[in-house]
């Protein structure tokens, strides 16, 4: 099994509707054939809503690595299994979405740390939500970092993983290659074993 916390940071009603809405649609389409892991998504817990948002309404820390500076600031108060892996959907203009893009320019849409921390700040786009949440399993991009524009680069001209997903470029299941669907799997043994 996958756990997944989440969190909107600074959402509305619509934005937090909009998280579950999509997040309960790929825990069933991860159910099926080709994947079959399961995810339990979970908001996070009051304790510690209180830390993540303590931290990550503060001022970007002034280093090469702000977003990596936020997962730190968050591991400093809570232990890993009370936040981690955690996907935060927040404002395009959020403390958090400034940093992810200051770290990483070409993340425009949304951002992964290793497999700890997302932000996604593409408001309204599932699949950029479910593409940061797979890297928070060990997914990797299906794009050339130099050209990305170009296309997947797996066998799947619709893989999710591709640049900057939309319903348009991915549309229906099942849109994860081989090579992805093998590392979710692994991280879900694993997750398993511990």
């Amino acid at each position: 099994m996958l756990e997944l916390y989440w969190h909107c940071l600074d959402m509305d009603q619509v934005g937090q509707r909009f998280v579950v809405e999509s997040l309960n649609e790929l825990k069933q389409l991860l159910k099926n054939p080709l994947v079959e892991v399961e995810l339990n998504p979970v908001p996070l817990s009051t304790k510690a809503v209180q830390i993540v948002e303590s931290e990550l309404q503060k001022a970007p820390q002034q280093t090469e690595e702000p977003f990596q500076a936020y997962r730190r600031a968050i591991s400093q108060n809570l232990s890993r299994p009370e936040w981690s892996p955690l996907v935060v959907y927040c404002k395009p203009d959020s403390e958090l979405a400034t940093a992810a893009r200051k770290q990483m320019p070409a993340a425009y849409w949304g951002c992964t740390v290793g497999s700890t921390l997302s932000a996604v700040y593409r408001l309204g786009n599932k699949y950029i939500l479910w593409h940061e949440i797979l890297h928070l399993f060990n997914a990797n991009d299906c794009y050339p970092p130099d050209d990305p524009n170009r296309g997947p680069t797996c066998e799947l001209p619709n893989c999710i993983m591709q640049y900057a997903p939309t319903k348009k470029t991915v549309g229906e299941w099942p849109f994860l290659c081989q090579k992805n669907i093998k590392r979710i799997k692994d991280r879900s043994e694993k997750q398993n074993c511990d």
